[in-house]
């Protein structure tokens, strides 16, 4: 059996897709499942990887061009002969022109494949190019949806809004696996109640992650004597990073937010034992990778409603779940974990939650037979 992940290119520090390929793709090679990617571009730039996760950086390879007729039929050539080679194409980001040729092609080869929205379909998502979106998907798109082995979800809540804005019907959930790493025991412990809080939170610096609320909450939780800090690490748009430099400026919190930029992975990962909360207030977040990193690491987290991931979060009793933009609930919410210590059995939990759900072994046990079923 061999997969062909096909995908945009996405600048890797954006996340989303790129660190979903990314661990399918590493755990397919533990699974001896061939896996390899194709990573195209708006002006058809390529570049192909095999049995190896998508790098951070890379080189992209240019063979082709959107803008000559006698390039784009080769265009169309050469895709469909690396396609040709692959038993199951896993397309992602279905709105981008990477997915249309490919399901296309697949469509003409009558290959299998997958469609993996990453998003698409949130009410947020939608709300962008909505007209667009709409006729896309009431006319070929429709059809790419409804002709596909099945549409992957990462979460039941990925699933709610997909069927919330579609009618489809060809629906399976697989959670996206994250590796585990060595963490430290200490984060387990309570700490005492003098110590401060070190709160984290990892996420693209855009304006769906709500971060002027947590700033806010940071700022009034200051003013009455609570000893709390924030470290975020992400990046994104320049416009956007100072004007939320600015920010803690305008609330003078200099001395308990720092912007620490993007790290990769596994430098992440070292870095998220060091803390005592995980938090995330996304307007929209159909999985979260990030939280899921962070309950491997057994850090209680604090999450909006609008996480994917947050249903989990409460069956699991691995940390709190609050209302989007609920201000008060959420500064109550770090207050009780400030003022009562952090429990044990919270960062218990999200070890629990973690191994059960989201590691490589409990995903592991699934994805056979998620790339074996076909019509």
């Amino acid at each position: 059996m061999k997969v062909l992940h096909v995908l945009p290119y996405i600048d890797p520090r954006k996340g989303g897709p790129v660190s979903a390929v990314d661990s399918l793709v590493d755990l397919c090679v533990q699974k001896n499942i061939d896996s390899s990617i194709l990573v195209i571009n708006n002006t058809f730039q390529c570049c192909a990887f095999e049995n190896i996760p998508l790098n951070y950086e890379f080189e992209k390879i240019s063979f082709l061009s959107l803008f000559s007729p006698r390039r784009l039929i080769y265009t169309f050539l050469t895709i469909r002969n690396i396609l040709n080679k692959y038993d199951i194409i896993h397309v992602h980001v279905p709105f981008s022109l990477s997915a249309i040729i490919s399901c296309f092609i697949c469509l003409f080869l009558k290959k299998c494949y997958i469609i993996s929205p990453h998003g698409s379909f949130s009410s947020w998502a939608m709300s962008k190019k909505k007209l667009k979106k709409k006729f896309f998907m009431n006319t070929i798109g429709n059809v790419f949806f409804k002709k596909a082995i099945f549409v992957h979800s990462t979460s039941s809540y990925e699933k709610d809004q997909i069927l919330l804005n579609t009618k489809l019907n060809n629906i399976k959930i697989l959670h996206l696996p994250v590796k585990k790493y060595e963490h430290n025991n200490s984060i387990l412990t309570k700490k005492n109640k003098s110590d401060i809080l070190k709160l984290v939170t990892v996420c693209r610096l855009d304006p769906v992650k709500n971060i002027p609320l947590l700033f806010e909450v940071i700022y009034d939780l200051n003013q009455i004597g609570m000893n709390i800090s924030l470290d975020v690490y992400g990046a994104g748009d320049e416009t956007y990073y100072r004007s939320i430099a600015n920010l803690i400026h305008q609330y003078k919190l200099e001395n308990c937010i720092r912007l620490l930029g993007f790290l990769g992975r596994n430098d992440l990962e070292k870095e998220l034992s060091k803390y005592d909360l995980f938090i995330l207030l996304s307007t929209h977040e159909n999985y979260s990778m990030a939280t899921v990193e962070a309950l491997s690491v057994g850090l209680p987290v604090i999450t909006s409603s609008e996480v994917g991931i947050s249903s989990d979060i409460i069956e699991y009793n691995a940390g709190l779940v609050v209302p989007l933009c609920d201000i008060n609930l959420l500064k109550l919410a770090i207050r009780k974990f400030l003022q009562f210590g952090l429990s044990p059995q919270n960062g218990l939990n999200a070890l629990k939650l973690f191994n059960e759900r989201f590691s490589y072994s409990a995903v592991g046990s699934e994805i056979k037979l998620f790339y074996t079923v076909r019509h």
